[in-house]
């Protein structure tokens, strides 16, 4: 990848060579420089940016729907979004004859702080209890704002035990796996984001590493991307460099480089390679997608596509259909400006940029995808399987875990 640039230390020196009236504070003029040194659009830059008063009004005058100025207030929630800090209890849970257990909990949450292991089994939490109710009733009883204080009566092997947990942030894991029968060798690996920033200091790419590490023993795998956004386009590079053997080709890219040595910007066709890694490029995938899978999710479903056609199958709906990605700006007064710099184009297919990727295997709404997919991996041999108990497993997860607002993501470079 490319050096990293900060774009504090690129337009300090910038800022005041542009024209500036009173209304127009450093503020705004940080933003146009962004705008000006780093949107892909070029032709849609106005004449006179200072017809304009506010951040807001200059980035939505060049008519693209990710390029952005999030006032400080705004921004802490987009930053936020870009990471998998939330707050609650910080555990997976599972059911097993009408009971919830613990499946795991997260390091550094406040589940472990307290004292809480895998294989609890949860009998109550404060007055409620848990037993037999549904997967929504169980999380709305052990949630809570930040701060508060949950009583839980738990049963530990054969003592039954009370942990108090005060309720706080932590960050949650990306990805997440189980077996869907171990009988037949298949197991599911859910793959929320790609992010730098969560449970596993390497991020989503970490994770998934270990994900396949743990999944070694299986003759085949669900990838799930269902309602992943996106994320940073490095994390993807690294996730889909696990698929394709080390220097492929994965994607072309169109994108503004900056050149340090004279101040200006062009923009440039590269490619995205892959690097090390090299963990799945000779295991059976079945990816499921949906109408929500975009941005950098859709970077790794148009690779697949291209480069493991013959033994990857994806099945779901048409993705989102976003080819483009960001350049995030902290503007001097901590708002964020994004920019879109990028342009993602597969080697051989057409842009699914506004399209979308259609699956090989196209499940319609109302079924669910996952069955399909089990159906469907490896040319029919799993056609008899039935795995009805599995069905939503993935909103179970997300609903668990990290609910959170959806929006497309490829963060380019992330300038902090």
């Amino acid at each position: 990848m490319k050096k990293k640039l900060s774009l504090l230390s690129v337009l300090v020196l910038l800022i005041g060579c542009g024209p500036t009236q009173p209304v127009h504070d450093y503020e705004f003029n940080y933003c146009w420089e962004a705008l000006r040194l780093f949107f892909i659009y070029q032709e849609r830059l106005p004449q006179d940016p200072y017809v304009y008063v506010t951040p807001a009004e200059l980035y939505q005058s060049v008519n693209d729907p990710y390029t952005c100025y999030f006032n400080p207030v705004e921004a802490p929630y987009l930053l936020q979004a870009l990471t998998t800090r939330v707050g609650g209890i910080g555990i997976l849970l599972d059911t097993a004859g009408g009971r919830y257990y613990i499946k795991q909990v997260f390091l550094n949450s406040p589940g472990e702080h307290a004292g809480l292991r895998a294989a609890d089994t949860l009998i109550r939490a404060d007055t409620t209890n848990l037993t037999g109710l549904t997967r929504d009733q169980a999380s709305e009883a052990c949630s809570g704002t930040i701060g508060d204080t949950l009583r839980l009566d738990i049963k530990r092997l054969d003592s039954a035990i009370t942990v108090t947990v005060i309720l706080g942030e932590y960050l949650a894991p990306s990805v997440f796996v189980d077996t869907v029968d171990s009988a037949s060798s298949i197991a599911y690996i859910l793959l929320t984001m790609f992010s730098d920033s969560t449970v596993h200091p390497a991020g989503s790419a970490g994770e998934f590493s270990e994900a396949l590490d743990k999944t070694a023993w299986a003759k085949y795998t669900i990838l799930d991307l269902r309602h992943n956004p996106g994320g940073q386009l490095e994390q993807c590079q690294s996730i889909v460099s696990q698929f394709v053997p080390k220097n492929t080709s994965i994607i072309n890219m169109k994108e503004r480089m900056y050149n340090e040595t004279n101040g200006s910007a062009r923009t440039l066709d590269t490619l995205l390679a892959a690097g090390d890694g090299q963990k799945a490029i000779s295991r059976i995938f079945a990816v499921i997608v949906d109408d929500y899978t975009a941005s950098a999710s859709e970077v790794l479903v148009s690779c697949l596509k291209e480069r493991r056609s013959s033994d990857i199958r994806i099945f779901g709906q048409k993705t989102y259909g976003k080819g483009s990605g960001w350049g995030l700006f902290m503007t001097p007064k901590n708002g964020i400006a994004t920019v879109t710099m990028l342009l993602l184009t597969p080697l051989v297919n057409p842009s699914y940029n506004h399209v979308g990727i259609d699956p090989d295997v196209p499940v319609d709404t109302t079924l669910d995808a996952e069955q399909i997919a089990l159906t469907g991996i490896h040319n029919g041999d799993l056609g008899k399987i039935r795995l009805s108990a599995h069905l939503g497993r993935s909103n179970a997860l997300r609903a668990m875990v990290m609910p959170r607002v959806w929006f497309p993501m490829c963060v380019v470079k992330p300038y902090r």
